[in-house]
């Protein structure tokens, strides 16, 4: 259960305010969040400036330590910068004075609890067959702690705009904003190449918005349906098993104070084009589940807690009729240089911190020059070398090069990234080789 409170360090009204900063404090406990928000409100006060990147810790630079420093480092797991919304026309910086920005701090326990729902469905022998349909987190989840300041894209308002749009979405529904008269489904659909961070993007806003609505819902879950078990053996079984899993979620948002989302990963498995499943004399089941998930994501519109969230890697196979339903429709690509290097250095510093590397760490790309950090322009090498890689390509190549390099010692972050060059070359070799054959 998160619980959230806004403070201010400037008035919102002020001229002089040029973002929202959205601090986050993951707490131990749950008596410990109305003082950890007053805390993080006295260092946020304290601060000579703030620091706008999403994951920065979140720090006093204003002489000893105080009491709500204190307090923090005895409560809290973590206290960060979650995201940075900033004014329209204003110029970005990675600090902000103190006169600049407003603090929405909010508090927060994580869960451990993941659970599967199933259903029964005949089986070809005539059986009952219980079918694991989905798997429901209570959220904030543990499992999605962080994900979404690790997410690296070259267009920085991905995330912003997905936030303000959902945020939106049930803003109006919880105002009573009539759809007859202006429409909105609620309804997210990702698209793009595998491997780029879709999926991982909708856990991620899923979690956000479960932290930023905790005053207004009481609890909040994620429902990832399992595409695949809505297909049944039986001929005309796979409509009803459409109809039994969206039922058990129609249940779960009967609570008007829980806020639900549904994610549907590789939708186009689900709601493949009607219209080539006729041309190719495919069995109506398939046309059939197309209608039936239409048909449900419909009836879910008047949920008002509820947000489904989709993903596509071959967005030609979906329906159009679905893809209509889509209010918005975002292509995730493969990450440009300024985001390559992010995750790579992200990757860096992680191995750092274990002790797995020794050396100095590759600094900002902004600030890399020859002078003052020679790692950042070995990096920039390796970067170089990755063009055309998917983020979950980059986070596996630093487990690869550590192997290569002898993973039983340590060793430095200059040979390390020598290495990384050669096993990012060694990686696009082998894709051409694998085009060839």
């Amino acid at each position: 259960m998160a619980t959230a409170t806004t403070t201010t360090t400037a008035s919102e009204g002020d001229a002089g305010v040029i973002a929202v900063v959205r601090v986050h404090a993951r707490v131990r406990r749950e008596g410990a969040v109305e003082g950890v928000v007053a805390a993080v409100k006295m260092r946020a006060s304290a601060s000579a400036s703030m620091d706008a990147r999403a994951g920065a810790e979140l720090t006093s630079d204003a002489g000893p330590p105080s009491t709500a420093d204190a307090l923090l480092r005895r409560e809290c797991d973590r206290v960060y910068v979650a995201d940075v919304e900033w004014r329209p026309g204003a110029v970005r910086s990675r600090r902000l004075l103190p006169w600049q920005f407003v603090v929405e701090a909010r508090a927060y326990r994580v869960s451990e609890t993941r659970e599967e729902m199933t259903t029964t469905t005949i089986a070809s022998n005539n059986e009952g067959q219980t079918t694991v349909a989905c798997e429901k987190w209570v959220l904030p989840s543990l499992d999605f702690e962080g994900a979404w300041e690790s997410l690296e894209f070259d267009d920085d308002g991905v995330k912003s705009r997905l936030l303000a749009y959902a945020s939106t979405a049930l803003i109006f529904s919880k105002s009573g904003v009539r759809q007859s008269v202006v429409a909105w489904n609620r309804v997210v659909l990702l698209h793009g190449p595998p491997g780029t961070g879709k999926t991982t993007l909708c856990k991620a806003l899923a979690q956000m918005l479960s932290i930023k609505f905790s005053d207004v819902f009481d609890e909040s879950f994620l429902i990832e349906v399992n595409a695949h078990s809505l297909f049944a053996g039986v001929y005309s079984e796979s409509p009803k098993q459409v109809h039994r899993v969206f039922k058990q979620i129609r249940e779960l948002a009967e609570n008007g104070n829980a806020l639900v989302f549904v994610l549907i990963d590789e939708v186009e498995s689900v709601a493949a084009a009607r219209t080539s499943a006729m041309s190719a004399n495919e069995p109506s089941d398939t046309i059939r589940v197309v209608n039936a998930l239409l048909t449900q994501i419909d009836a879910l519109k008047s949920k008002p807690n509820v947000i489904v969230l989709t993903t596509s890697n071959l967005t030609q196979a979906i329906d159009l009729a679905f893809v209509d339903r889509a209010d918005i429709k975002c292509f995730i690509g493969p990450p440009g240089f300024n985001a390559r290097y992010n995750i790579l250095r992200s990757c860096v510093q992680e191995l750092i911190d274990r002790r797995l590397l020794h050396g100095a760490a590759p600094v900002d790309l902004d600030d890399c020059t020859a002078s003052n950090c020679p790692t950042s322009l070995a990096l920039r090498t390796a970067v170089q070398a990755t063009d055309g890689f998917s983020g979950r390509t980059l986070r596996k190549l630093p487990f690869l090069t550590y192997s290569s390099v002898g993973s039983g010692a340590q060793c430095s972050v200059q040979t390390f990234l020598r290495a990384l060059t050669v096993q990012a070359k060694s990686e696009l070799n082998d894709r051409l080789q694998l085009k060839r054959t």
